[in-house]
C-alpha cells in the first residue's frame, strides 16, 4: 500500500513541477509518455464499454474519445494462376468474393493485363472483353427458398491487337453494397478473344483494390 501511495505522490509531483508524466519513463518529453513494460500486451488499455476489436478511438469535437468502427476499408487481391475467358462470364477465381463490411458505395479498380490468346484470329483486329461486379444480397435468410437480390455492373475495354498481343488497363467501377453482401467479379470475351491470364507472366500484373466510399 505504501509503495502504491509513494508512486502516486512521485506522478503527482512530476505533474505538478513539470506538467508531464511518464508511465516506466524516467524522462518524459510529452504532457503523457509511454513505455511499454516488458510482459505486456500493449502501452495502453482503454476499456469504457464501446470497446471492440478492429475499433478505432475517435475523438469529438471536444477531444473526448470513444471506440468507434472505422468507415473505411481498403482491400487489395492479386492474381496468380493462368485462366482463359470465353464469351461467357467467367469468374476471376483468384481474386474469389469480398464480403461488403459496410453498406454503402465502393470502388473497384481491376488492374488488368491480359493476353489475346490462341485461336482469336492472327490478324490486327478489335479486340474487346467485359469487366463484371456481380453483389449478391440476401433479403430474409429465414425465407424458404432463400430470396437473393442479384445487381450486376460491367464496363466493356477495346483495343487493337494481333495474336497474343496484350493490354494492361485499369478498369473503375462504382457499385452499392450492403453490410455483409457478396461481391464476384467476372470477366468475358465480347469481340476477338479468348483473352487469358498466363501464370509466372501476366498473372501478377492483374489486381483487384477495393475501396469503400462512404454511405449512400
Amino acid at each position: 500500500m505504501k509503495k502504491n501511495l509513494s508512486a502516486a505522490a512521485v506522478l503527482f509531483l512530476s505533474a505538478v513541477m513539470y506538467s508531464q508524466v511518464g508511465i516506466n519513463n524516467t524522462a518524459p518529453q510529452a504532457t503523457l509518455d509511454i513505455i511499454k513494460g516488458t510482459g505486456t500486451v500493449g502501452a495502453i488499455k482503454i476499456a469504457d464499454g464501446t470497446q471492440g476489436a478492429g475499433k478505432v478511438l475517435m475523438s469529438d469535437a471536444n477531444g473526448v474519445g470513444t471506440w468507434k468502427t472505422p468507415n473505411f476499408t481498403h482491400v487489395r487481391k492479386k492474381y496468380s494462376n493462368s485462366a482463359t475467358f470465353s464469351t461467357n462470364y467467367t469468374p476471376l477465381t483468384d481474386f474469389g468474393a469480398f464480403t461488403s463490411p459496410y453498406t454503402g458505395q465502393y470502388e473497384v479498380i481491376f488492374h488488368s493485363f491480359l493476353r489475346v490468346a490462341s485461336g482469336a484470329g492472327n490478324t490486327y483486329q478489335p479486340r474487346i472483353f467485359s469487366f463484371q461486379v456481380k453483389n449478391t444480397h440476401v433479403v430474409d435468410p429465414n425465407t424458404s427458398p432463400v430470396t437473393d437480390v442479384v445487381t450486376k455492373t460491367n464496363q466493356m475495354v477495346s483495343f487493337y491487337a494481333e495474336i497474343f498481343g496484350s493490354l494492361a488497363t485499369a478498369i473503375p467501377l462504382i457499385i452499392s453494397s450492403a453490410a455483409g453482401d457478396k461481391v464476384e467479379f467476372e470477366l468475358k470475351s465480347e469481340v476477338g478473344g479468348p483473352f487469358e491470364i498466363v501464370a509466372g507472366w501476366s498473372a501478377p500484373e492483374n489486381s483487384l483494390d477495393i475501396f469503400y466510399l462512404g454511405a449512400q
